[in-house]
């Protein structure tokens, strides 16, 4: 039988403090009588809940709270909390979507992913349409203007394959894509404003969507040998980085796939080993320079995402689990991972029913860790990294406030800066700057 250490036993419980939490469909502040309070317990869709998503710009979260249903509420970026209900506002909150509407099949109006995106926080798309003038008015009429008159959009992908977009204040559908039948694992817009989504597939494909272009799907990109469960953009959009079952990661140049019009093996960056079971999420540095992967065989592995190379670890078992423990069913696989914005932060949930707390530059050992009520779905953390969503299975959700955030560094600071433009570390070796700096300019001397 396999030694079982955590990496966080002799972590006290401390710098996570639960500021609030938000009990299903039982808090009757939250949800209005036009919630169905239906029992969730015998669903076919109750592993979709638990879901939680930010708003790119911090305006808004929102989250799965029954199978067909999910609420938007307005955040206080600043502030790391959930407006509350009777606050003034143009917007009745909160609003309650109700996904599976247009859907007789049960079952099919469960979101199985979802996203939020606020246009009017991309200036570059505001400035595409306005209503007072001939082209431009047409242009308004259209798709976009529809978009862009909506302003903050949930997206929801579906068991059936459906894409749907919501106008987020009110609960309208605005739109449906629709290519495939299979399953979407994972939704995730383009941060550079060009309203680009992916979409991720248990098909083992990933599909791209133009929301300029009427939504249009653009592409299909096929590299995955099994399910994929996550995409994400990294942050100038120039880079997909996706990952599934089969261990896989795939890193897509999406400039050289835009050029090439196809999905070119040469668009893409394979990283091998590293893993021993299924990857679940990924997400980039704020700077692009890293991507983390995490996976059920209890680590959360950092890559140069431009090399491949392996950067660093975070062990949730320490020691590391053999083979047949890491690769099969254990009890601490990972389910959700989310960086902070400062770049030196991560959180993660598992099975053992903790979320814990990391700093990246200070080796494998959670600098906090909370035991949760019961095994979280996912966890989300506010733009402002001041506040840490777990969302539970029944539709529950907590708010936790981390202390033991360590204050970044003016080093680390404009090594983010510098490694924003300066991307590839062939460009990093050219730099006329000490030869010393180079290797924490590549992140060679932070972990």
């Amino acid at each position: 039988m396999q030694n079982e250490t955590d990496a966080g036993d002799a972590v006290p419980e401390h710098g996570l403090d639960e500021v609030f939490a938000i009990g299903g469909v039982r808090h009757s502040q939250w949800f209005p009588a036009t919630v169905a309070h239906e029992d969730n317990s015998n669903s076919v869709s109750e592993g979709y809940l638990g879901q939680v998503c930010f708003a790119l710009d911090g305006s808004a979260l929102a989250w799965t709270i029954s199978s067909s249903q999910v609420l938007v509420v307005p955040w206080n970026a600043d502030q790391g909390k959930v407006i509350a209900p009777d606050a003034p506002s143009a917007v009745q909150w909160p609003v309650v979507i109700n996904t599976g509407l247009d859907t007789a099949l049960v079952g099919s109006g469960a979101p199985t992913s979802m996203t939020l995106i606020r246009l009017s926080s991309f200036p570059t798309i505001r400035s595409c349409a306005s209503p007072d003038d001939g082209v431009q008015g047409l242009l308004w009429a259209s798709l976009l203007g529809r978009l862009l008159a909506a302003d903050l959009l949930l997206v929801t992908g579906h068991v059936n394959g459906v894409i749907r977009i919501w106008d987020a204040f009110t609960g309208r559908l605005l739109l449906k894509l629709i290519d495939h039948k299979s399953k979407i694992t994972s939704l995730d817009f383009s941060p550079n404003g060009s309203l680009r989504l992916a979409s991720g597939h248990v098909d083992y494909t990933i599909k791209l969507w133009d929301l300029m272009d009427d939504g249009n799907m653009y592409r299909t990109l096929r590299g995955h040998c099994g399910a994929v469960s996550c995409v994400t953009w990294s942050p100038n959009g120039r880079r997909l980085a996706s990952v599934g079952a089969g261990r896989q990661i795939i890193i897509w140049n999406m400039e050289q796939q835009h050029r090439s019009g196809s999905s070119s093996e040469a668009a893409c960056l394979r990283i091998p080993g590293g893993h021993h079971n299924n990857i679940v999420r990924c997400q980039f540095t704020p700077d692009g320079a890293l991507l983390a992967t995490a996976s059920h065989d209890t680590s959360v592995i950092l890559w140069d995402s431009r090399s491949g190379e392996k950067m660093g670890c975070l062990y949730h078992i320490l020691p590391f689990p053999h083979m047949i423990y890491a690769s099969g069913l254990n009890s601490c696989w990972i389910r959700d991972l989310a960086l902070f914005s400062d770049g030196c932060h991560a959180a993660t949930v598992s099975d053992d029913k903790k979320l814990r707390i990391w700093d990246l530059s200070q080796g494998n050992a959670p600098v906090a860790e909370r035991l949760l009520p019961a095994p979280a779905k996912c966890c989300a953390v506010s733009p402002k990294g001041n506040t840490i969503v777990v969302g539970f299975g029944n539709g529950e959700v907590k708010f936790y406030r981390p202390c033991c955030l360590s204050v970044p560094s003016l080093r680390h600071l404009s090594r983010l800066a510098v490694r924003k433009f300066i991307v590839t570390p062939s460009q990093v070796g050219e730099l006329l700057v000490p030869s010393t700096l180079k290797p924490y300019l590549l992140y060679r001397d932070w972990l």
